[in-house]
């Protein structure tokens, strides 16, 4: 792009500003052929810049390090004959250690004792509903299909079988109990997740201290643990339950500070509103 002036041209232009318009043209040139190498450069600044770069990783034992949780898997199996009959419902609870085939009754889900064909989808809703776990999709076989899918998911673990606890009317009919299953739940499933679970953050104010066993008996009594690790800082305080304001009249959170003993801080500065941070102090059982 070449421009031509005759400052000659404009007889009624102040002579500073006829001076101006040919070096301004001739700023504009170069500074057009300048941008591809200021682009290649500014490309190859930022390949080489360590600025915000992490030099050392956080370990398990450093104040600040955090792990999520792992949650127990549920798989719904649903066993139905030719014509679309649900014959057996088994949900298999996969861990580290051990694997439990829970089997739910089929007579649940009877309608004036006339056997289920209710869609997977809508079976799996229902139970997880039922008893507050987060299910998986469900797998479909057909009859005496169970036990090769069973083997498997569970592989070489130990398998334990065992029966969900209903309760039987006066009238016959099958119900889940709340209180009764949720107990149950929570023995057979290591890890369980739910929506309508309290989200719990299990940090240590303790240095090297082991919170697998504040782990399990924390899911044991129905809390949800979504991770674990270290304060920001270790101390000596006490064992203090954090939570967002929208969790401050919860009675989950109630419950879990009555269980441990510990005072409640309302945090204001939250950014999760759906999870209260458990700072486990030297106080605690929990820390090991």
């Amino acid at each position: 792009m070449f421009y031509a002036f005759d400052v000659l041209a404009f007889p009624d232009v102040d002579p500073n500003r006829r001076l101006f318009l040919p070096v301004f043209a001739l700023a504009e040139v170069v500074l057009v052929v300048a941008v591809p190498f200021l682009v290649i450069a500014g490309y190859h600044a930022f390949l080489n810049t360590e600025a915000g770069t992490i030099v050392s990783e956080v370990t398990a034992a450093d104040p600040g390090y955090r792990s999520l949780v792992q949650h127990t898997q549920l798989h719904p199996l649903i066993e139905r004959d030719t014509i679309g009959v649900v014959q057996r419902v088994s949900l298999i609870s996969i861990s580290e250690t051990s694997s439990s085939a829970i089997e739910v009754p089929v007579e649940l889900y009877e309608v004036d004792g006339v056997a289920p064909t209710l869609a997977g989808p809508q079976l799996v809703a229902e139970l997880s509903e039922a008893l507050r776990v987060d299910l998986e999709g469900a797998t479909e076989v057909g009859i005496g299909g169970t036990t090769a899918v069973v083997s498997q998911l569970v592989g070489s673990s130990e398998l334990t079988n065992v029966a969900l606890p209903v309760i039987e009317l006066d009238s016959g009919e099958l119900v889940i109990d709340a209180d009764v299953v949720e107990d149950f739940v929570v023995a057979n499933v290591q890890r369980p997740a739910h929506e309508s679970r309290l989200n719990v953050a299990v940090l240590s104010q303790v240095s090297n201290a082991d919170l697998v066993g504040a782990v399990a008996e924390l899911a044991a009594s129905g809390f949800q643990i979504q991770e674990t690790g270290n304060a920001a800082v270790f101390s000596t305080d006490p064992t203090i339950l954090t939570v967002p304001p929208a969790l401050a009249d919860s009675i989950e959170v109630a419950r879990l500070a009555n269980l441990l003993g510990a005072d409640i801080l309302i945090d204001n500065s939250a950014v999760d509103q759906t999870t209260a941070t458990l700072l486990l102090g030297a106080d605690s059982d929990l820390v090991d």
